[in-house]
């Protein structure tokens, strides 16, 4: 709405109290399972219902006939709430510009210096991306919320070629909360096809994951591909099936933080393994122990169509369980209870993916 330049801190603070934005208030929707409601406020005039991408993946009808024969059919509605990363300095960046060479250099705290060069300088300064040298120096901290394309770059630098002299910005921590991205933000439906004797049979997700009201630097990512390719983590499911809608909601955009999908799977995966041991009656890490991928079976294309090259998921769980010491468990726990704090335990493997850019 308005970009304040000022000599000082104090002087821009008291322009900006200085602006009155006549504001016509609109209905707004923050919660991404109610914005799919025909009746919810509509964000944008030509997307029905606020969708934004309805993903699927997997073998759906293979998933459905494994839960019809399957013993027990576990359900679980989970929210992994949103989240945003606070990292220890906030954003924040100084850009000048040299009228001889009709350049500009912008030292930047971000995580994502080449793609956002090109941003900057090709979609939003109109300039070829070599007039543009693009410096991340000491981040100060990233996870994710670094990653995008925000205004205030390219606005600092041209703001310093409009007066001829470097400007610098730096993100408050209150302003930070408010504009940085988030993530996680997902409302899912996880069930588990599981025998009587604890053997994984089928696993299906239906998530849906607000993404704030446009896409941002990687779009609908999170909630769709991001969130499917590591569902089922180290066990072996012979099927899996997963669904991830993305909605436009009144809230700050969506994008990568601390794994882009990744801990969600993990999270869907792991909680509904744990409530259908105790469900069941299952000893949660003999059920674990059970479906864990054998080294011999890899090399394995998991149902998510992912590329399992290697590793000794057994091996790394013996030796966590040892390190743990859950033999000890209850002396410690009886302390702790002792001490007003509550103490549980439980174990949960996580798979990671990595050569993407291969």
């Amino acid at each position: 709405v308005a970009f304040v330049v000022a000599e000082t801190q104090e002087a821009a603070n008291k322009a900006l109290e200085m602006i009155d934005v006549d504001y016509e208030p609109l209905d707004a929707v923050v919660d991404p399972v109610k914005a799919l409601a025909p009746e919810a406020p509509q964000l944008w005039n030509d997307i029905p219902n606020n969708l934004c991408i309805d993903f699927e993946l997997g073998d759906k009808e293979g998933t459905d006939k494994a839960f019809e024969e399957a013993d027990h059919v576990i359900t679980l509605d989970l929210i992994n709430n949103r989240v945003t990363a606070v990292p220890i300095e906030t954003r924040g960046c100084v850009g000048s510009y040299d009228a001889a060479t009709e350049t500009y250099t912008l030292y930047n705290s971000t995580q994502n210096v080449h793609a956002n060069r090109e941003m900057f300088a090709v979609n939003v300064l109109g300039i070829e991306k070599e007039k543009l040298h693009h410096i991340a120096p000491d981040v100060g901290g990233g996870f994710g919320a670094k990653n995008s394309a925000y205004p205030e770059p390219p606005m600092v630098l041209y703001a310093a070629k409009k007066l001829g002299r470097p400007v610098k910005w730096i993100n408050t921590r209150s302003d930070s909360f408010l504009g940085d991205t988030h993530g996680r933000g997902q409302t899912s439906r996880v069930q588990l096809a599981i025998n009587n004797d604890g053997t994984f049979l089928a696993l299906r997700t239906e998530t849906v994951g607000g993404i704030g009201a446009y896409c941002w630097t990687i779009g609908p990512f999170t909630p769709t591909g991001g969130s499917a390719r590591t569902q089922g983590g180290p066990y072996t499911f012979p099927t899996m099936y997963y669904r991830g809608r993305a909605v436009f909601t009144n809230t700050a955009p969506m994008d990568p933080y601390r794994g882009a999908g990744r801990p969600e799977a993990t999270f869907q995966t792991e909680r509904i393994i744990e409530y259908a041991a105790r469900k069941l009656g299952l000893d949660p890490v003999e059920i674990r122990r059970k479906n864990l991928m054998p080294p011999e079976a890899l090399p394995f294309k998991s149902p998510m169509g992912m590329e399992i090259d290697c590793g000794d998921f057994p091996l790394l769980f013996e030796r966590t369980l040892e390190m743990a010491e859950p033999g000890a468990f209850a002396a410690r726990a009886e302390k702790a209870i002792k001490a007003g704090r509550l103490f549980g335990f439980a174990i949960a493997p996580y798979l990671e993916c990595t050569g993407v850019a291969q």
